[in-house]
């Protein structure tokens, strides 16, 4: 039974939620007001809120786009209470509505008295205090006055001129995306249920990347809007793809994808979002190029995502920094537990002494774990745990690591080529034939599935293949030991000794090495036992001066 001090606050709700409607904010974004009606009229009743129930009943989604309505009412949820937070940001002091994280209630949350504002005092009092003014800074007051004119020169001092005191690790400023599937060259027959079924897989797709907010349906205030329009005519279909950056209004990817049945839908709308949300795709591309500080969420994850492209992240101090902050202040942010546990990983594959190497992969596990808890469906963190247990010698665990992230983003076709390119690493053959999968996807093979592939033909003796992913791979070795020793031994197996010598000289010369040292190198390598024997094997064929604890090594290339 509901009381009256409850039927109170609800009338007070009521009121509040009546000022809100009311204002700008809310007049311009018609389905943020709907929204919040709609849960003040289930919290009113007493009812239990479901996504689903919000997706349909609120935000008017088809029932039968099932599969993306929680996703689609969590992100408009979300998009609610920034809203929210904003508008009483600018009213400091002020009874604030907010939204139940669990339940998605509609609640009041009071400001405690001595948080409130003076400024509504009246100008009697005001004038009644006047005297008493005049008579605290004849006695001195001045004093104090002056002393908290320093404080606040000091604290401006440190806002202004101090970039630390910009950083903002709880706040996600990751770029926002709207999807607009448009009519204008589609095909006169096509209906709403083929549209449905394209947004749906699409979402899917882009819920699996890292690095994108999707918005829900007539969001607003997107920074990217892909445009899309299907036609679905048997013997030509297409979809036509815009991408559009809203801050400058310009298209900055375009184009048409063919699509004939229903398996080329699917494969259509996988190689859209890799082309656009990848780490090497046309968004992170773009806003890397802008420069943004890497004292923010995103501004940390494009630095991951460029120093990924191109083979850098290990050793990369700034990265480390970022990443050990973020995760300082947002522990249970699932983005900065992985990149704080990938970092620790590339320290111990920088480290050279086992000692020092063991700690650091405990670490990152105990990362991961305590991350996976919390985000189970999160790929990124299972690749974390696979490259730790890779590292570690652990096949069986990483195994299981590689499992649940290929079940987690089957989609991703970075989480996949990582996956089999760490997997062809340890040793496992599985990772080979999802290499090979990959082949055949729309579009061109991404840096470190190349990685994968030189492995693969490595320990096959391929030498003609190891040499054609070699020449995909050499834009990046310069600055990359790794490279720089499959380099290496792609030129000893084919007995090219002075370029197998040179990339020896680099690796010897490279600011990663730890004394010069490859037999150290090698043996700190993601890689399986006989992954690293038959490197050995490769760099002794033409140059064995250069292994010290190679000298005679079988030189047996059978697999």
């Amino acid at each position: 039974m509901k009381t009256s001090s409850y039927d109170s606050e609800l009338h007070e709700i009521e009121r509040e939620i009546e000022r809100l409607l009311n204002d700008e904010v809310f007049e311009r974004s018609p389905v943020m007001a709907r929204l919040l009606t709609y849960l003040f009229e289930m919290t009113e009743r007493g009812m239990h809120i479901k996504s689903f129930t919000i997706a349909t009943d609120a935000l008017g989604k088809a029932g039968d786009e099932t599969s993306d309505a929680d996703t689609y009412a969590r992100v408009a949820v979300a998009r609610l209470r920034r809203v929210l937070a904003k508008y009483y940001a600018a009213r400091p002091g002020q009874d604030s509505i907010q939204i139940d994280e669990g339940s998605y209630r509609v609640k009041l949350v009071r400001t405690p008295e001595y948080e409130r504002s003076d400024i509504a005092e009246d100008d009697n009092s005001l004038a009644a205090a006047t005297p008493r003014l005049w008579s605290l800074i004849a006695n001195g007051f001045w004093i104090w006055a002056l002393a908290v004119a320093l404080l606040a020169a000091a604290a401006a001092y440190v806002f202004f001129g101090a970039e630390e005191a910009a950083e903002d690790w709880t706040t996600s400023d990751f770029p926002r995306l709207a999807i607009d599937f448009r009519q204008e060259v589609a095909s006169p027959d096509q209906n709403n249920q083929s549209q449905s079924e394209y947004r749906s897989y699409l979402t899917g797709v882009l819920s699996d990347y890292i690095g994108i907010r999707l918005l829900a349906e007539d969001g607003g205030e997107a920074d990217f809007s892909l445009y899309l329009a299907v036609n679905e005519e048997q013997s030509n279909g297409f979809v036509q793809a815009r991408l559009v950056d809203e801050g400058s209004g310009q298209v900055v990817w375009s184009e048409r994808v063919p699509v004939t049945s229903d398996n080329d839908a699917q494969s259509a709308m996988k190689f859209i979002v890799t082309t656009i949300a990848s780490p090497g795709g046309v968004i992170t591309s773009l806003n890397r190029g802008r420069g943004l500080s890497t004292r923010s969420p995103y501004g940390c994850w494009l630095r991951f995502t460029e120093g990924l492209q191109t083979f850098n992240t290990i050793g990369d101090e700034e990265l480390s920094r970022c990443a050990s902050d973020w995760h300082a202040q947002s522990p249970g942010n699932s983005i900065a537990a992985f990149l704080y546990g990938w970092t620790l990983v590339n320290e111990a594959a920088l480290t050279a002494k086992p000692g020092e190497r063991e700690p650091l992969l405990s670490e990152a596990l105990r990362t991961a774990n305590r991350a996976v808890a919390l985000h189970p469906q999160e790929a990124s963190l299972h690749v974390l745990q696979l490259r730790a247990h890779v590292l570690l010698g652990n096949r069986d665990l990483a195994r299981q690591a590689a499992e649940l992230a290929l079940t987690s983003a089957p989609d991703n076709r970075v989480i996949v080529g990582i996956t089999g390119t760490l997997l062809t690493s340890s040793g496992n053959p599985e990772g080979e034939r999802i290499l090979r999968e990959l082949e055949s996807e729309e579009g061109a093979a991404l840096p470190w599935e190349h990685a994968g592939h030189f492995v693969a033909a490595m320990m096959q003796d391929d030498i003609a293949g190891a040499n054609e992913h070699m020449v995909h791979l050499e834009q990046f070795a310069q600055g990359q030991p790794l490279l720089l020793l499959f380099k290496a031994a792609a030129a000893s197996r084919s007995g090219d000794v002075e370029e197998a010598r040179s990339a020896i000289e680099q690796l010897r010369g490279n600011p990663r090495m730890v004394g010069g040292d490859i037999d150290a190198l090698i043996e700190g390598l993601s890689m399986a036992p006989n992954v690293k024997t038959r490197v050995k094997a490769w760099l002794a064929f033409s140059i064995p001066e250069v292994l010290s604890t190679n000298r005679g090594e079988e030189q047996s290339f059978s697999r």
